[in-house]
This record gives C-alpha cells, sequence and structure tokens, in this order.
C-alpha cells in the first residue's frame, strides 16, 4: 500500500542574508580621480564648520575614529554629476561600519547620527581623511585631557633632600 499524499506545502528552503561584499580597494586610477574631486572641497574648508563639534566628545571621536577605519571609494557610474557631487561622493563609499562605532565608543545609531553630520559639515572626506582644522581640534581635545608630562622638577617644586643649615645651592 502507498502512502497518501499529505497536502501540507513543501519546505522551502530559508534563504541566507549574505554579507555585503568587501570591495576591492581602491585603486590608484580611482584615487586619483578621487583627489581631483575632492579639491574644491579642500580649497573651501572652513574653521566655523567646526561648530557642529565642539564640545561634543562622540563627534570629536568619531572624528579621529574616522582615520583610523579602512574606507574605499568605488564609483558606480561613469559620469560625475554637475550637480549634487558631494552627495554623490559620499554614495560610492564603503567603509567598516562596526569598526568606526566600536572606536569611536558610540552605538550604531549614535554613530550613523554623528557621522551625517560630520558628512553635512564637510568635516569628514570620503577617502578616509579629514579636514586640518579637524584634525587640529583632535590633536587639541587630547592634549586637552591628556597633558604631556615634562621632564625633570616642575617649576617652583623643591629638591627633596634635606640641606645643612648654611649651605647654599650654588656652589662655588
Amino acid at each position: 500500500m502507498s502512502k497518501p499524499k499529505s497536502k501540507a506545502p513543501a519546505k522551502r528552503k530559508a534563504k541566507r542574508k549574505r554579507a555585503p561584499k568587501e570591495p576591492r580597494p581602491t585603486t590608484t586610477k580611482q584615487a586619483e580621480q578621487l583627489r581631483s574631486l575632492l579639491a574644491p572641497y579642500r580649497a573651501q574648508e572652513r574653521r566655523r564648520q567646526l561648530a557642529v563639534v565642539v564640545g561634543d566628545e562622540d563627534a570629536i571621536r568619531l572624528l579621529q575614529s574616522w582615520t583610523m577605519v579602512e574606507v574605499c571609494w568605488k564609483p558606480h557610474a561613469r559620469s560625475v554629476p554637475k550637480y549634487g557631487r558631494w552627495s554623490w561622493l559620499w554614495r560610492n563609499v564603503w567603509y567598516e561600519r562596526d569598526r568606526l562605532h566600536d572606536l569611536a565608543g558610540v552605538t550604531a545609531k549614535r554613530g550613523r547620527e554623528l557621522l551625517d553630520r560630520l558628512i553635512t559639515a564637510q568635516l569628514v572626506y570620503p577617502d578616509g581623511t579629514i579636514t586640518a582644522d579637524a584634525a587640529e581640534l583632535v590633536e587639541d581635545h587630547v592634549d586637552h585631557r591628556f597633558p604631556s608630562r615634562q621632564r625633570g622638577r616642575p617649576k617652583g617644586s623643591k629638591d627633596s633632600k634635606p640641606r645643612a643649615k648654611g649651605q647654599s645651592d650654588v656652589s662655588g
């Protein structure tokens, strides 16, 4: 006797979500193209753009972290648009999001918000660099938080060695 066929639907194989492909590193030709496309933006750097990050430690940490992650730029279209070039440049950028957020010590949501703010203010570039003023701000922030140690005695301090009465510091 044969078994009756059940009317149950056939099980579908669960589709695996594929991890996004990592692009190959930016080629020399693409790097040159990107450098030439970024030149007008670098020429227009303004110190006042820093106003969006001053006082925000998360944003300053994300600025520094941007220079530490791998960034690849792969243009999808052959021609460069006449308008909306800045957003077109950023649509063609791949970077390690999780690593960026981990280095900056922020959540993924906060990291996206901060990076959007930094991109809009044109403080970060699609080649993995930051503006000169932003680099200076990060350096000042680090220097303020971690003052360098001076060699020798601090000004105004005395020797710890006790001196005998009548003995002077200058021998002679």
